[in-house]
């Protein structure tokens, strides 16, 4: 059984390179990381190279062959989206991700709350959220993925804190 890495590094500097489509390729970061021998790499859900499920035992096996493994996956959910379908699109995505998570390797999923909305009360996205993430421990659960919650500002790709 392998451990659990001690460190991880996370590419926060090269994100949207990484989600643009003519951005720099996961391989090339994984290269990159290797290079400052570091045993961990935390991932981005929304990473173009991980787009396409048929990639993910590939990107797993890369990973592995450099000497690291992924510890978590950084997802950011906005489960504070008032829609109901919107938001169900969101919790959708997230279990997508829970997939990609144990498909990975990665033990630990990150699942934020959501954008501070002006125009819902702290009550509405409480419940909007503690619903959204009930619904996602199911397949964390069946997959053997824990769900980590991270006190986090913003995504980068938010508009709202």
């Amino acid at each position: 059984m392998t451990t659990t890495p001690q460190i991880a590094a996370f590419p926060k500097g090269w994100i949207k390179d990484l989600v643009a489509p003519d951005g720099l390729s996961i391989y090339e970061w994984i290269d990159m990381a290797g290079a400052m021998e570091i045993p961990g790499l935390e991932m981005y859900n929304n990473f173009r190279d991980f787009k396409d499920p048929a990639h993910w035992p590939k990107i797993r096996k890369y990973v592995e062959s450099a000497g690291m493994q992924i510890p978590m996956m950084c997802c950011s959910p906005d489960f504070t989206i008032p829609d109901p379908e919107l938001r169900q699109k969101q919790v959708e995505h997230e279990i997508h991700s829970i997939r990609m998570s144990a498909e990975l390797g990665a033990k630990l999923c990150r699942v934020l709350s959501g954008q501070r909305r002006k125009d819902i009360t702290r009550e509405q996205g409480m419940g909007y959220v503690v619903e959204s993430i009930e619904k996602c421990l199911v397949e964390a659960e069946k997959v053997g993925v824990t769900l980590v919650i991270e006190n986090h500002y913003k995504d980068d790709f938010w508009t709202e804190p």
